[in-house]
């Protein structure tokens, strides 16, 4: 097994050297200083989505190199797909197969890049503050509610990486419970593990661990509450438009977009709070409005098209309450 690992990094490297004049690679302490970014300003449009698309191949090898425990190629194989493209996946691989070899400190970096990067990175179309399940980025996984498992798993590790180095004090108990509440907010469903984790084991030996469950059982249930409900809220998606989310009871949605071309579009459908989002799932669309130009004999002609339709849509949407809070979305109660 060692012999067929090496035969294949020994590939892998040639085509690295092949492909040296595209891009540089970069040590494991460039990767994770906090200024590192993949910098895209030297690259076409074509080039950095061809990096994009060849740096999964190399994260897709290393994944398979840490299922077998053979770290050292997983590592560099993560650090070749970072030098390439720094999605956020990459990150979170990368900081678990650390974290694997017991190298805490570079996997809190790793984890940290991660949280920093996946908002960016795009694991729907486009991440935040809302989530269309359509265009999910195949690098990223996603529980049954629909909500990126790399961003809380990447809060998630980082307490458990407080528990396993030592929490003998205040400061860093405070730590260690905020990353579980900070995963918790992002989506983090599994209670049961949180309490029974053997990684968390040194944080629950404080004496104040009852205190301690109690804070965390009380986050998870008010991630379930629907605060939301009777509520309008405006999101100014573009400079030229807005969508407002209508939530009208606690079970129905009404979404209205609105541009500055008069273009209106109403979505209608069904909504659950869970886990700290919203997730709604649309079931028709009714109106759509906008002008359009004929020409004619030298002359334009503008005219006013409308068109209203009721059909399944089949559309998922994730909200985060906590991004919605970050990006200060406008909210009123109607009356």
């Amino acid at each position: 097994m060692k012999i067929y690992s090496a035969i294949i990094f020994f590939a892998i490297l040639i085509n690295v050297n092949i492909g040296a004049q595209n891009w540089t690679l970069r040590t494991k302490a460039e990767i994770l200083a906090e200024d590192y970014r993949f910098n895209s300003f030297p690259y076409s449009y074509n080039d950095i989505t061809k990096l994009a698309l060849d740096s999964k191949e190399f994260y897709y090898l290393a994944n398979k190199f840490r299922d077998t425990n053979d770290y050292a190629s997983a590592l560099k194989n993560y650090e070749i797909a970072l030098s390439m493209f720094d999605w956020g996946a990459f990150y979170y691989q990368y900081g678990v197969c650390l974290m694997d070899m017991e190298d805490y400190e570079n996997a809190e970096k790793a984890f940290k890049k991660a949280i920093n990067r996946i908002p960016r990175n795009d694991p729907y179309t486009m991440i935040a503050p809302y989530h269309n399940e359509s265009g999910k980025n195949p690098i990223y996984s996603f529980d049954n509610n629909g909500i990126v498992r790399e961003l809380y798993f990447s809060y998630y590790n980082l307490a458990c990486i407080y528990s396993l180095t030592g929490v003998d004090n205040r400061i860093k108990i405070d730590t260690c419970t905020e990353h579980i509440c900070l995963a918790i907010e992002n989506g983090y469903p599994y209670l049961n593990h949180i309490l029974t984790d053997p990684d968390l084991e040194n944080y629950f030996k404080d004496p104040d661990s009852g205190f301690l469950k109690g804070h965390i059982n009380q986050t998870y249930a008010d991630g379930m509450i629907n605060t939301v409900s009777g509520k309008t809220f405006v999101y100014r998606d573009s400079p030229n438009g807005f969508t407002e989310y209508e939530f009208t009871g606690s079970t129905q949605i009404k979404r209205h977009d609105l541009t500055s071309d008069d273009r209106n579009r109403v979505l209608h459908g069904t909504y659950e709070v869970k886990n700290y989002h919203i997730i709604i799932r649309y079931n028709r669309e009714t109106g759509e409005k906008g002008y359009n130009v004929k020409s004619g004999g030298g002359m334009k002609t503008i005219f006013e098209k409308y068109v209203s339709y009721d059909r399944s849509i089949n559309r998922t949407e994730y909200i985060s309450l906590k991004q919605m809070a970050a990006d200060d979305w406008t909210w009123t109660e109607k009356k």
